[in-house]
């Protein structure tokens, strides 16, 4: 969220530069520097649209690139002796300090004024008032909602902006917001924790200030790499020397670094979890940082993954597949309900001469235990408890439980039809290593019944019990020192230390201390003719007790060291780096490693070079062997890239071998063309694992794999953008063969000038789709989105029913093939000369996913299909013509869908809807209008688990109405309704019909605001006499008389006061005499 609003607001920012500032095109000259990843920029406020950065004349892309502040994040993958050029456009003339709705500033409005006033220059009689100072905007709001049926609610929001100068070079600029809160009787005053949004900042040459939800970042070095998403006070100083930060905040989110691994062919969902294995977790928004086989991802449909933050899953795109063997690395911020923390840091900077400078400082992240009362069984448990983990039981003893213990098994007994045991209420929990799986009964109630199967499969498993961690807390004490001896040789130090208490209630001083000790020289930039040498050395040592804050290692440090596991035992890691970098031709870096962990001593050499410029520049390789007594490691990584112009044809060969797990090259090559708009790349790759899951010696799988991405961004005309991969892995004979299609595709065509506007986004995607049954939970009539039909054993979509909707996962997953996407196809004659103002729209949205892709099942499903998860389509086909005056328009059109939807374990549902209809609007007067319009349509609903759902419906409706304006302030239109429907249900046939009246109107209360009514009446009947019909019937309505009122008033007090009031009256066969009441008042700040 603070992502999206900080684009929203710089955004905003360049609109207001654009408008009220100069430009000016600058240009910096940057060179690399080891072991660092952020540069800045001479200048700030940087459109982003201008800036280009260029390394020996080759565009080339940052990792982001801050625009507010001027400057380039950028991991050092470069050679020290390289520089790069940015050429930017900045704003030189500064931006408005006032921001706001100036329409409030602008005269009333007076249609009677009969002389024209004087020109008046509102805008600039607002800055001229404010005197460029402070300057507020936002909306204040009570609304009250009450019902017969008794249900009431008071409910409120506050959004408010703050912005201008203080005081001399003090900015101030704040954002406080609180949509929807409840408003208690005795009146309430929030804290600032409660508050939805909150930002203030503060601005000054020597020190800034930022209070609210803000982002918390504490990057000095690849040891302390800290970042948090907290809600507090950072306060950043600067005064000659010395430079210093301090935080005080708490959070709801704990921090979490977890490993993946992959599943051969299998895109997604992977679950993240809690520090105690918990998926009863939601993520906090934009805290995650994704890494796939090393490389950082970028998070969206259209780059490497999408994520689902309240059911923290997250999903890979096609960009990258995965498999067996993908490492998948992920940073995240979580929320448990359990703890919040308290978060506190400090750090100060000192440079005390040229050659020597310190950074001190400390973090602390503590558990807030005060949610927690001391009288309260679970307090005392976890304060006489010697360890961080806490058992809860779930099982109690109770007379009407639905579970008997026999031995140490509960088995779910709802019937009763085993007596001689105690019963209990159970409360299972999800467990990677529990004994229970989930199962919904066909009555759609969830139990959990023993599972004693070896094979898990994909099967998430439950236990009796629960497992609590204690509060805690983490301290970090940092110290990092750095002395020049001379212009080419700097030697630096790190010491840190963390304390780490694991039960902060337990009084027994149980807290574990390590460690961590850095000693780095480096000789920098010897530099001769063409020639550029570097050489550095470092010894780092870690306690097995020390507790990191952050990724303070490389996202593959396990793989590349040949690790199964990190942070058990003590280490000491000794490396030497040797750069050689010729100008204009490569570069070149050798190192050599040495780790001891444990008992385990291992040796790595690594070269990595690349070529820079010519015609085979982008060409590298890379190498690397890891020797120990228990085994050995070798990973083997080449791209030979040629340069023809537009065309570059590359060749890749790539080698991993871990001694007796992971045996495999990658052999394969393709071509890149890239001219102006447009991109494409076309590539083949043939993988052979000699060492895949339980196979013999003797047997391997291949993998096959060709990739298409083409890209062409034109502003008229096609735009493209394509992403194709197909797969084809087979193994031995103890495993099934894999053989699909990943893929994203998003074309369109538009130009002002051809009658054809097309449009297609579809995707395709491997992943394991997960069963759930959906419940449905009552919370008051008129409250909810759904009623429930006890006829048909059915919960029907409603705006005034009691019901919402919920889903239960089942917990088994099954590897699916999906397919989901949209197409708009539109042809417009009128921008044809000489035709008729005829246009053709055909819109048409699917969902399709299955065990494996069936086209017949696709275009026409059966409910009895049992390998389909879903089965969607809708479309709509739409012909419109205008006849000469705008008011006569023919409209027909066609839709058609159906759902067969499949995720319910208990059994598929199958909705198919056919309708058909013609609109007529013709001009009788200037100030009368009239609509003819009827459809036809059929539904038909099938379920192959609860047969009374069985359905079908088939009628006829039309409906005359007519418009009217008078010369005053009033708008109306009266309408008549009639038609009917047939069909069968159970065993019986129905026919009914209706007749109903419909009157709109809208009275203007002159400039100051409206009434508006709609009163609707229709009379229902069945000829057969029966009482019961399917709810799709008579269009929703019921038999009888329906009578339906609803009137809205609004009305600006002032300017910036207004009042809303709405009232609902609903009297029908379903609901009698329901009465909803909804006021609202709102000022505008």
């Amino acid at each position: 969220m603070h992502s999206l609003n900080s684009k929203c607001l710089f955004i905003g920012l360049l609109m207001i530069g654009a408008l009220f500032s100069q430009s000016t095109f600058i240009t910096d000259t940057i060179r690399f520097q080891e072991n660092k990843n952020k540069y800045i920029l001479k200048n700030s406020f940087i459109y982003p649209e201008s800036i280009n950065i260029s390394i020996d004349d080759k565009n080339s892309l940052p990792d982001s690139v801050d625009y507010v502040n001027g400057i380039i994040y950028w991991n050092n993958s470069h050679l020290a002796s390289k520089s790069f050029i940015v050429t930017y456009e900045i704003i030189n003339k500064n931006l408005p300090l006032i921001i706001g709705p100036l329409w409030k500033d602008l005269p009333d409005l007076d249609l009677n004024m009969k002389n024209k006033p004087e020109k008046e220059n509102y805008l600039q009689n607002k800055y001229i008032s404010h005197n460029n100072k402070l300057y507020t905007s936002g909306t204040f709001n009570r609304q009250i909602n009450i019902a017969t049926n008794g249900m009431s609610e008071f409910t409120g929001g506050l959004n408010l902006n703050i912005s201008g100068e203080l005081d001399n070079n003090i900015m101030l600029s704040a954002v406080l917001s609180d949509q929807d809160m409840l408003i208690q009787p005795e009146g309430n005053t929030r804290n600032l924790e409660d508050i939805d949004q909150v930002y203030i900042a503060l601005q000054h040459p020597n020190f800034s200030l930022d209070a609210g939800d803000i982002k918390y970042k504490n990057n000095i070095s690849k040891l302390i790499n800290i970042e948090r998403n907290v809600i507090g006070i950072n306060n950043n100083f600067k005064y000659k020397n010395f430079s210093g930060n301090g935080l005080i905040s708490t959070t709801r989110g704990k921090y979490m670094s977890l490993d993946i691994n992959g599943i051969d062919g299998v895109q997604g969902p992977y679950d993240l979890m809690s520090k105690e294995s918990s998926k009863d977790i939601s993520l906090i928004s934009g805290s995650e940082k994704v890494w796939l086989d090393g490389e950082i991802m970028t998070r969206g449909a259209n780059y490497d993954y999408v994520i689902d933050y309240s059911l923290a899953e997250i999903t890979f795109t096609a960009k990258n597949l995965i498999h067996f063997d993908s490492d998948i690395l992920i940073e995240y911020e979580y929320v448990d309900g359990l703890y919040t923390q308290k978060i506190t840091s400090g750090t100060y900077k000192s440079n005390l001469s040229k050659s020597f400078d310190i950074v001190t400082g400390f973090m602390r992240e503590k558990d807030n235990a005060n949610s927690l009362s001391s009288d309260s069984e679970l307090y005392q448990k976890i304060a006489n408890g010697k360890v961080g983990d806490l058992i809860i039981n779930g099982a109690v003893t109770d007379s009407t439980g639905d579970y008997y213990l026999d031995g140490d098994i509960f088995i779910y007994d709802p019937n009763r039809i085993v007596n001689e045991y105690s019963r209990y209420k159970v409360t299972f929990t999800y467990n990677v290593r529990g004994n229970y799986e989930k199962i919904i009964s066909d009555a759609g109630q969830v139990y959990y019944q023993y599972y004693d199967n070896i094979s898990l499969g994909n099967k998430d498993l439950y236990s009796p019990y629960q497992k609590i961690s204690g509060p805690q807390s983490k301290d970090l004490y940092y110290a990092i020192g750095s002395y020049n001896l001379g212009d080419k040789i700097s030697i630096s130090t790190s010491i840190s230390n963390s304390i780490r208490d694991n039960n902060i209630l337990s009084g027994a001083n149980k807290s574990t201390n390590g460690g961590l000790y850095e000693f780095r020289i480096a000789l920098d930039s010897i530099e001769t003719e063409y020639v550029t040498y570097t050489l550095s050395a470092n010894n780092l040592i870690r306690d097995k007790n020390y507790s990191s804050f952050g990724l303070d290692r490389n996202a593959q440090y396990k793989r590349h060291w040949d690790l199964d596991s990190i942070g058990l035992v003590d280490e000491s890691e000794f490396t030497m780096n040797f750069f050689l970098g010729v100008d204009d031709f490569s570069r070149t870096s050798f190192k050599y490693s040495g780790l001891d962990i444990g008992l385990i001593k291992k040796d790595r050499i690594a070269i990595d070079q690349k070529i820079t410029s010519g015609i085979l520049t982008g060409t590298n390789f890379q190498h690397q062997r890891v020797s120990s007594d228990i085994g050995d490691y070798e990973y083997t990584n080449a791209n030979i890239i040629s340069n023809f112009g537009y065309f570059s044809p590359f060749f890749r060969f790539r080698e991993e071998t871990k001694s007796n797990t992971l045996s495999y090259d990658i052999l394969g090559g393709g071509l890149n063309y890239q001219k102006e708009n447009r991109s494409m790349s076309l590539g083949i790759d043939k993988r052979k694992d000699k060492t895949v899951y339980q196979l013999n010696d003797n047997q391997y799988s291949e993998d096959f794999i060709t990739s298409l991405q083409y890209n062409n961004q034109n502003r008229l005309g096609w735009k493209n953008n394509i992403i194709l991969k197909k797969r084809i892995k087979k193994y031995g004979e103890e495993l099934d063969n894999l053989d699909y299609v990943l893929g994203r595709m998003k074309m369109s065509y538009k130009r002002p000038s051809s009658p054809i506007y097309f449009e297609l986004n579809t995707s395709t995607e491997r992943t394991q789709n997960e069963n759930y049954s959906i419940v449905y939970d009552s919370i008051g009539v008129g409250l909810g989105e759904y009623r429930y039909d006890r006829d048909f054993n059915a919960y029907i979509r409603d705006p005034n029913g009691s019901y919402i909707s919920y889903t239960i996962p089942s917990g088994q997953r099954v590897d699916m093939i999906n397919i989901n996407g949209f197409q708009k196809i539109v042809f417009d004659l009128q921008k044809i000369e000489g035709y008729p103002f005829i246009k053709f729209r055909m819109n048409t949205n699917y969902d399709y996913s299955g065990k494996r892709f069936n086209l017949k099942r696709f275009i026409k499903p059966v409910v009895s299909y049992g390998d389909l998860y879903r089965s969607y389509i809708h479309n709509i086909i739409e012909v419109d013509w205008n006849l000469q005056r705008p008011i006569d328009r023919f409209r027909a059109y066609n839709i058609f869908s159906y759902d067969l939807q499949g995720y319910d374990p208990r059994g598929n549902d199958l909705f198919e809807n056919t309708e058909t209809g013609l609109d007529c609007y013709l001009s009788i007067s200037k100030n009368i209008n009239l609509k003819i319009a009827g459809f036809s349509h059929s539904k038909n609903i099938e379920s192959d688990f609860i047969s009374i759902r069985d359905r079908n419906i088939f009628g006829s409706w039309y409906q005359i109405s007519m418009y009217t304006k008078n010369k005053g302030n009033l708008e109306s239109d009266v309408t008549m309704r009639f038609g009917g429907d047939r069909g069968r249900f159970y065993a019986d046939n129905f026919n009914c019909g209706g007749l109903g009246f419909e009157y709109n109107a809208r009275f203007y209360l002159g400039q100051s605001g409206s009434i508006q009514t709609n009163v609707a009446w229709q009379r229902n009947k069945e000829d057969s006499g029966i009482n019961i019909l399917p709810p799709e019937a008579l269009n929703g309505l019921t038999i009888g008389e329906n009578i339906n009122i609803n009137s809205r008033v609004n009305y600006f007090l002032k300017k910036d006061i207004s009042l809303s009031l709405s009232i609902s009256y609903i009297d029908n066969y379903r609901y009698k005499n329901l009465i909803t009441v909804l006021g609202e008042f709102r000022a505008y700040l």
